[in-house]
């Protein structure tokens, strides 16, 4: 999620100078404290916003009933057990990770983004419980032109879930509460906004469901955010985007209103009736509100599942195999393409040396020659299918490989032969941006240009 302007707008032109500034200060300084120069550079740009401040953070714990553990703060006015009082029945997510703000607790999980590039200098922090509890806190900041940050797992990669300056964080990690829907097949889940995406993934699971999304960082990232950013994920191809399976939602606007788009009770996925304003808050980053609750279809899980690892030399291969894919072969059985180039594959080699590749030699049975010198090509290609019938999609497998053979469009590949092989493949995918990240990669130029191109469609500021 981004930054939530309370007030007046800012021109795009304007906040693209801000970001510019604040991250050529950052590589300048070469990695040393630069919060104060962030802080200098977000007034000037933002005048209209205001910094809070020590009141104001007692107002926060006030607006959410002194309720230990729910705010975070630097300022060294108060004094109050701040120990967590989660002890209830519901499924939830559990957290330890309170702090007593009395000894000045560190802001940085929350200032700092995933990849350690990009950092804000909030002194507050609040974790509100409930979506009345939001209302409160966004009301209260519109009132007084407080900048606010929503924030989810803080998993994002382009500096998008941390602030500019020393906005409020709203965190969603405490709300954490999800249930089963349809209790008949299990096939709806309503969830807090934050509900870690493998807590929801197991237990769709264990109806006999899917979460339509898979993220590598399904492990911290939380349903809010995705839905926020409205997340791909993986099995795009197979069960299409969030746009596509959140039924409902319940969003608070920056005012404080709480909206009630199809969340209670639940749309239908045929409901044809009036504005789906749904659709605005997915993918909008948090910049029109708050998403605070979720209304998600889990389709049934696969009963067929197959893999293949797949290397070419060349990125119109790539396409050219994407192609073949999505229209000759796999067809309605396609439920995954990723490819990696060879550059971030050596990093992972480099980061994880005792993971082995699937061309590797001794680790499976190739479905050709294979490389004997552990060589990694130019580009690699996974590709998962879900299907019916096990036969069925085994065969449609061997038919694509040996067509893109013939073709010329791959050195090498390798069919998985059991789910153990497929969790395998899928293992060195999710371990691209952590090693990415372990190198210093994260940190060159070419990330920074490509966040300097992105940042007019990622962070938005509107006037409401």
């Amino acid at each position: 999620m981004t930054s939530l302007s309370t007030a007046s707008s800012l021109s795009y032109a304007s906040y693209f100078t801000t970001i510019k500034k604040r991250f050529a200060t950052q590589n300048t300084n070469d990695g040393n404290d630069n919060d104060n120069d962030n802080s200098v550079i977000a007034s000037k740009e933002f005048s209209h916003l205001e910094n809070p401040i020590a009141d104001d953070a007692e107002n926060f714990l006030l607006l959410m009933d002194s309720r230990p553990g729910s705010l975070l703060t630097t300022f060294k006015t108060m004094s109050i057990n701040n120990d967590d009082d989660d002890n209830d029945d519901t499924t939830t997510h559990n957290d330890d990770d309170d702090e007593d703000y009395r000894e000045t607790p560190s802001l940085e999980k929350y200032n700092v983004d995933w990849t350690g590039h990009y950092r804000g200098s909030s002194s507050i922090v609040v974790r509100p419980k409930s979506t009345k509890e939001v209302s409160r806190i966004l009301s209260y900041c519109h009132k007084r032109r407080i900048g606010v940050v929503p924030q989810g797992g803080n998993t994002g990669l382009v500096g998008g879930s941390v602030g500019i300056g020393g906005e409020v964080i709203l965190s969603l990690e405490k709300m954490n509460n999800f249930e089963c829907y349809d209790k008949k097949d299990g096939s709806i889940i309503r969830a807090d906004a934050g509900c870690i995406l493998e807590d929801l993934q197991n237990y769709a699971a264990k109806n006999g469901n899917l979460v339509p999304v898979d993220l590598g960082a399904k492990g911290s990232c939380q349903i809010g955010g995705n839905v926020s950013t409205n997340a791909g994920g993986v099995y795009y191809y197979r069960y299409g985007s969030l746009h596509a399976n959140v039924l409902g939602l319940e969003v608070v606007t920056p005012t404080g209103d709480v909206l009630n788009l199809g969340y209670d009770p639940v749309s239908h996925l045929k409901d044809n009736t009036g504005y789906h304003l749904k659709h605005l808050f997915i993918g909008g980053e948090g910049t029109l509100g708050v998403v605070t609750k979720v209304s998600l279809q889990c389709p049934p899980l696969p009963v067929s599942r197959g893999a293949m690892w797949l290397t070419c030399t060349s990125l119109s291969d790539v396409v050219r195999v994407l192609t073949l894919a999505r229209t000759d072969h796999l067809n309605e059985i396609l439920a995954a393409f990723e490819f990696m180039d060879r550059d971030v594959l050596e990093l992972v080699r480099a980061a994880y040396p005792s993971i082995r590749f699937p061309l590797d030699i001794g680790n499976v049975t190739p479905a050709t020659t294979i490389n004997n010198d552990n060589i990694i090509d130019p580009y690699s290609i996974l590709i998962e299918t879900h299907g019916s019938d096990n036969n069925h999609d085994r065969e449609k497998l061997e038919s694509f490989f040996e067509s893109i053979m013939e073709e010329g469009l791959v050195v090498d590949g390798v069919m998985a032969q059991n789910l153990g092989q497929i969790e395998d493949f899928w293992k060195i995918r999710e371990l691209c941006n952590p090693a990415t990240a372990a190198t210093g990669k994260c940190n060159d130029r070419t990330m920074t240009e490509s966040f300097e191109i992105d940042i007019i469609s990622i962070h938005l500021t509107l006037s409401f």
